[in-house]
């Protein structure tokens, strides 16, 4: 009774995180019910392999030997590499189902104990656990998913998502931590570092869906103001950008080519910024950017990069870059440069120039 008072204290606290984070779950208002579920089945096998290490430990400091050991062995076998690959799916909903193939073969792979020592066997004379010639299949399809979680960090990273391609690389180690503590034997922490890693993930994804906006995954406008307060002197930079013809566009085509409008032009926004900078949608065709310790020519080089790149996509927009003075100066300089440049873009439409988008 001592050792399963040892076990369940061990796993007490994890239990507690991933039972709390389940619940938080069930009334979040914010998350995409697709990632919500897969959030909570990573919950639900997490908690089944605590409790089944948790047996599958006790069991194994009896002296009679128990075909349920072998059991419990391989469900956890299974379960390991399978939590990681859930990690996977929170952190990019958009995996193929294809991601879970190694996971299934992993679980055939683990029950053929029942019947073969392939894996893993015990003892039935020692209660002993001795791993098979394919002992360590389980921990190379754990790190098949940890490399899995590494390439999503590194497309966050590419899409230039400072804070999540943070937690992404902090989830990633985490998940590597967990497996080489697993192949050492040191299976008591694996199951909390898993719990905190999926608790950390989704504090930060709700933390962030309060800071952007809905329609298109920008920062919204109270984040504006608040990161002029967090970032102070290392804004070398403001970029404020209207969009031309936006209400043209829904009076004629409708509301929803109108949200297709301004969801482009974030994307192109985002394609053009540079990897420190944060953009905002702050009205409803009203955006700044904030760069960051960038020189004159980066700034210059990044409007005319996001200029080019809305050009492509076939609207339009005003820009205005200011370098100098406080945070409150560069906003109001380029917001006056940008109304200077919406009133060339206008005149030259009127005199038979480069057309406004859609007007032409």
């Amino acid at each position: 009774m001592g050792d399963l008072v040892n076990y369940i204290s061990e796993n007490f606290a994890m239990a507690i995180m991933a039972c709390g984070l389940f619940v938080l779950s069930m009334y979040d208002p914010f998350l995409e019910k697709k990632k919500l579920r897969i959030l909570r089945l990573s919950l639900v096998m997490l908690i089944c392999l605590t409790v089944f290490d948790v047996a599958e430990d006790y069991l194994g400091n009896q002296p009679e030997f128990s075909y349920f050991r072998i059991v419990f062995s391989s469900i956890c076998y299974s379960l390991r590499p399978a939590v990681i690959m859930m990690m996977v799916f929170v952190a990019y909903e958009k995996a193929g189902r294809w991601v879970m193939i190694p996971a299934a073969i992993n679980t055939v792979m683990s029950f053929t104990a029942l019947f073969s020592p392939i894996v893993f066997t015990i003892e039935k004379d020692t209660n002993s656990f001795e791993r098979g010639p394919l002992g360590y299949f389980p921990h190379a399809v754990a790190v098949f998913y940890i490399v899995g979680l590494l390439m999503v960090s590194m497309r966050v990273i590419a899409d230039k998502r400072v804070e999540e391609s943070i937690i992404m690389v902090i989830l990633t180690i985490g998940a590597a931590g967990a497996m080489v503590l697993a192949s050492m034997d040191h299976d008591e922490v694996v199951n909390t570092v898993y719990a905190v890693g999926l608790s950390l993930y989704y504090l930060f994804t709700y933390a962030s869906y309060t800071k952007k906006d809905g329609m298109t995954g920008l920062l919204n406008r109270q984040s504006f103001y608040s990161d002029a307060k967090r970032f102070g002197s290392s804004v070398t930079g403001i970029i404020s950008i209207d969009m031309n013809e936006l209400k043209w566009i829904n009076d004629n085509q409708g509301h929803e080519a109108g949200d297709k409008a301004i969801k482009t032009v974030a994307d192109c926004f985002k394609k053009g910024a540079q990897f420190d900078d944060r953009i905002y949608r702050v009205g409803g065709d009203e955006f700044f950017v904030i760069c960051r310790n960038d020189t004159p020519d980066t700034m210059r080089r990044t409007v005319d990069k996001i200029r080019s790149s809305v050009d492509e996509a076939g609207y339009s927009c005003a820009y205005g870059l200011s370098m100098k003075g406080s945070f409150d100066d560069m906003v109001r300089e380029a917001d006056k440069l940008m109304y200077e440049d919406k009133a060339r873009i206008k005149a030259s439409s009127d005199s038979g120039g480069k057309k406004v988008h859609m007007r032409g």
